[in-house]
């Protein structure tokens, strides 16, 4: 046979290796009045956990089952309503444990399991006396109790003591078949109650750590976004905020539209948090072909960027990932480069960002499929969240210097489908 096992239930998370169905808190002599454990799981929970734990009461309901019929054959009415009432008895003491495991809420988690197990063996006692040692099966049940109840060593220890009872009690009372029948049934019974309690822990830390990992790549992809989003920005208002001290004395007039631009720039970077906060940041290739000409022209770069007609020869999803493209690399031209001329070359199937500047301190260059980090001290976060999205895309970055070799090498950076 074997005893009730609650299985994965869409319980409160584990604390340490208490399993997924145990409350949260363990040491009452340290939780607040109002951070008490809970005497019950929460009602949302009882029909998962009395379905897992009840399923299980078949070989129960077997056993009674046997005891009753064989009264009522020998004319043992009362014999009868005693194997029926303490069934029954068992059953709700049983249930009753899995979702209320703390009644006694300051008491520590093995004295309410002692309690639990004084019921059962208290009914087990009366069930004994018309099933005789029939109701040594119902010890695997005793097992389920504490396993399902305890940290994970105290219920290690509860299992072999069950079953050390259970194989004792079956050598003591019972001869032959029943002897090795009762010692197989507890024993095996016992292992596969616990076996489901490990089972259950290592799905719980598998489940954590899949968490975790899901939590660092929204982590990643945040930080990146929020770089891509605001860096561009940023750079822009810093080149404004430039010329505008160079203006305010010469061109007042010049200084204040450049000053009320930069205004405006904040207000689209606020926007551009908000969506990126959202998940809903993916800049439009036609505004990014403007603004690389505007903020190009704005750093006294000469731009030499294709009309914003272009991008209508582009298809979705190349030219978002060709948008992030041209902003990081006019970003950078911008805030690194020193350059004097930026071009810009665009295809449906390519998009290329040259610039005539310092180049970079390292190498940028592989496919999308290529693993590992990439060289270019000065590509920072940028180029690394730019590779990340052609990767996903399942395009080819290439970001290495346009004249190699030479005094100014410049930067070529490089997107094909």
């Amino acid at each position: 046979m074997d005893a009730g096992v609650p299985g994965d239930l869409p319980a409160r998370e584990p604390t340490e290796d208490l399993p997924r169905m145990s409350t949260v808190h363990t040491d009452p002599a340290q939780a607040e009045p109002d951070d008490r454990p809970a005497r019950t799981l929460p009602r949302e929970e009882w029909p998962a956990v009395l379905g897992f734990a009840g399923v299980w009461l078949v070989f129960l309901l077997m056993a009674v089952a046997s005891v009753t019929v064989d009264r009522v054959r020998s004319g043992d009415a009362v014999g009868a309503l005693v194997s029926v009432g303490s069934g029954l008895a068992f059953t709700a003491v049983y249930l009753t444990a899995f979702v209320a495991p703390r009644p006694f809420p300051s008491w520590p988690r093995p004295v309410n399991a002692a309690g639990y197990t004084l019921l059962l063996g208290a009914v087990t006692a009366v069930f004994a006396t018309v099933a005789g040692t029939a109701a040594l099966n119902v010890l695997p049940y005793f097992s389920a109790v504490w396993i399902f109840s305890q940290r994970r060593r105290i219920a290690l220890v509860a299992a072999v003591v069950v079953a050390v009872i259970g194989v004792t009690l079956a050598q003591l009372l019972t001869d032959g078949e029943g002897r090795t029948w009762l010692t197989v049934s507890v024993t095996v019974a016992t292992a596969v109650i616990m076996a489901v309690r490990l089972a259950a822990d290592s799905e719980d830390s598998m489940r954590e750590v899949r968490h975790e990992l899901d939590l660092s790549r929204q982590r990643e992809v945040l930080a990146r976004d929020v770089h891509d989003a605001l860096g561009h920005s940023l750079t822009a208002v810093h080149v404004k905020a430039q010329l505008v001290a160079r203006l305010i004395d010469a061109d007042p007039a010049r200084a204040k539209d450049e000053a009320e631009q930069i205004a405006a720039l904040a207000r689209t970077a606020i926007g551009e948090v908000r969506s990126t906060v959202d998940g809903l940041a993916a800049p439009q290739l036609v505004t990014e072909l403007a603004g690389a000409r505007r903020v190009l022209s704005d750093a006294a770069i000469r731009a030499d960027v294709p009309g914003i007609e272009a991008a209508a020869e582009v298809p979705e999803p190349a030219a978002g990932l060709f948008a992030w493209a041209l902003r990081e690399a006019v970003t950078n031209a911008v805030r690194h480069s020193g350059a004097d001329r930026v071009r810009v070359r665009l295809a449906p199937d390519r998009l290329v960002v040259v610039d005539d500047g310092v180049g970079l301190d390292g190498t940028v260059s592989g496919q999308s499929q290529a693993s590992g980090p990439s060289s270019g001290s000065r590509r920072g976060t940028g180029l690394a969240g730019l590779r990340a999205r052609a990767e996903a895309a399942g395009s080819t970055l290439v970001v290495r210097p346009e004249h190699p070799g030479t005094e100014r090498p410049g930067t070529r950076v490089e997107v094909t489908l």
